[in-house]
């Protein structure tokens, strides 16, 4: 799939989870200028189960408006995505939430080390909590490297 394709549904997702939320969420994506999202493929729905994540884990107990920036990097061989969120963050929710087992991330990264091993280049899946200067969480931010592939 193109990393055009997966944003298109991933707009899609969000514009109905905005609907859902009553517009409490705003969405931004920015993607490098030297990225041509037309020939740069990813798996299929790579992004799409982070910002689930953020929406039902971060946003959706939070208690103002959340909001949810994507920025996409072209480096040498590999296309940085990092997902970035304002909601509750990792620490409090835990106590907010139910222990509802988690599907997407899992097998996000199961995804991510298949496409290790067939690219022979390594993927990275990494999430830092977000804190502001009185140490209180924030948010979260979830960066996925992986390797490029594409027409170049």
């Amino acid at each position: 799939m193109t990393l055009e394709d997966d944003l298109e549904v991933l707009k899609d997702y969000v514009a109905l989870e905005k609907l859902r939320l009553n517009f409490r969420l705003e969405f931004k994506i920015n993607v490098d200028e030297n990225i041509s999202v037309d020939q740069i493929y990813i798996p299929p729905l790579l992004i799409q189960p982070i910002v689930e994540n953020a929406i039902i884990h971060g946003i959706k107990p939070l208690h103002k408006n959340g909001s949810i920036f994507i920025n996409i990097a072209k480096g040498d061989k590999e296309i940085k995505i990092q997902v970035q969120d304002n909601g509750i963050g990792r620490p409090k929710e835990k106590t907010a939430t139910t222990n509802r087992k988690s599907y997407g991330i899992p097998l996000t990264k199961e995804r991510l080390q298949h496409l290790s091993k067939a690219a022979r280049q390594k993927s990275d899946y990494t999430t830092e909590d977000i804190y502001n200067n009185a140490n209180e969480s924030e948010g979260t931010r979830v960066t996925i490297t992986i390797p490029f592939v594409g027409e170049d």
